[in-house]
């Protein structure tokens, strides 16, 4: 699972919503309820703030069967590429850098002058070598994209 999954509910998902029929704990009960079929598990997290264990519990409503993750578009396979060079390279100042990629838009563009953007930006605040090496394994990921 990535942070670009989106999630719907099952058949067997929406009757436990409707009539609690399988006994599932609160806690999970709780992110089955979050489950729009629209949202992706960065925005579930955003929506469940405060609620524990968000990611682990949606492993766990896969396994039950309550809910199931829709196929990722070639994009957001690709962001979420992007997103773990940035955590691989930059560390704890990749923030800004996902931040970005997660709000470029869904073009080879796009994604390429949000790259520029943040090679710019880690190269002025962080390290000029880890702005190349950040820029050239983004380069990669986008090279897959046509």
């Amino acid at each position: 699972m990535d942070d670009y999954t989106i999630y719907v509910k099952t058949e067997k998902g929406e009757e436990e919503i409707k009539s609690r029929k399988y006994s599932v704990p609160l806690s999970l009960r709780h992110v089955l309820i979050l489950i729009d079929g629209k949202s992706n598990a960065v925005k579930i997290l955003e929506k469940g703030r405060g609620l524990p264990d968000i990611m682990n519990s949606l492993d766990e409503l896969v396994t039950r069967g309550l809910i199931e993750a829709l196929p990722s578009s070639e994009v957001d396979t690709m962001k979420a590429d992007l997103i773990k060079a940035a955590k691989d390279i930059l560390g704890a100042h990749a923030e800004r850098v996902i931040k970005k990629v997660r709000g470029a838009p869904d073009t080879r563009e796009g994604m390429m002058s949000a790259i520029d953007g943040c090679r710019k930006v880690v190269k002025l605040t962080i390290d000029e070598r880890k702005a190349e090496d950040f820029t050239k394994r983004c380069s990669e990921i986008l090279s897959r994209l046509q």
